[in-house]
């Protein structure tokens, strides 16, 4: 689950820089074929709200999220990290 979800967001990362640089927003509307904008930034948005909830919960210790890769957990950990990083500069 972290690893897609941590796919998941990298992904939407990359096709959101492509989308915004691509299209006009009139032209990423009616892109057959294409996502919207506005839902690959929502998409973006729930696999960094599941991630952060996995990371939280599996540090915390709490029941039931301990599955986890402890490799697979850092490395969601970090990829938020470099995200909210670069969101401050």
């Amino acid at each position: 689950m972290i690893r897609l979800l941590t796919t998941l967001k990298l992904i939407t990362i990359k096709t959101t820089t492509k989308l915004q640089n691509l299209l006009t927003e009139d032209d990423r509307e009616e892109a057959s074929g294409l996502p919207t904008l506005k839902t690959v930034q929502r998409l973006n948005e729930v696999a960094t709200k599941k991630l952060a909830e996995i990371i939280r919960k599996h540090s915390t210790g709490e029941n039931g999220w301990q599955g986890y890769d402890e490799a697979e957990v850092i490395a969601a950990r970090e990829l938020l990290d470099r995200e909210s990083s670069d969101i401050r500069r």
